[in-house]
């Protein structure tokens, strides 16, 4: 399922990962993937985008620009997944 949500928090920079093997455009990358704490002290995964990988070192990948202390504000589409109790 997905749907539009509206979202508030702060990034948890120390959570960013790069998810390997996510080809684009016939080009080798990663998605970059990083937690946003909400207010409520719950946190959700966030796809951030994509990083092409350095062709000469695989285990190279560029700085991702993740303040901790600047409010984060996402206006997204977000994939939900029924829980047991939703399925039954």
């Amino acid at each position: 399922m997905h749907r539009l949500v509206q979202l508030q928090g702060q990034w948890l920079a120390h959570s960013t990962v790069f998810l390997e093997n996510r080809p684009m455009g016939g080009r080798a990358g990663f998605f970059v993937l990083t937690a946003l704490q909400l207010p409520d002290g719950r946190t959700v995964l966030v796809q951030r985008g994509w990083q092409a990988r350095d062709l000469r070192d695989r285990t190279l990948t560029q700085p991702v620009p993740t303040p901790a202390d600047v409010p984060v504000r996402l206006h997204a589409l977000a994939i939900t997944a029924l829980t047991p109790v939703e399925a039954a």
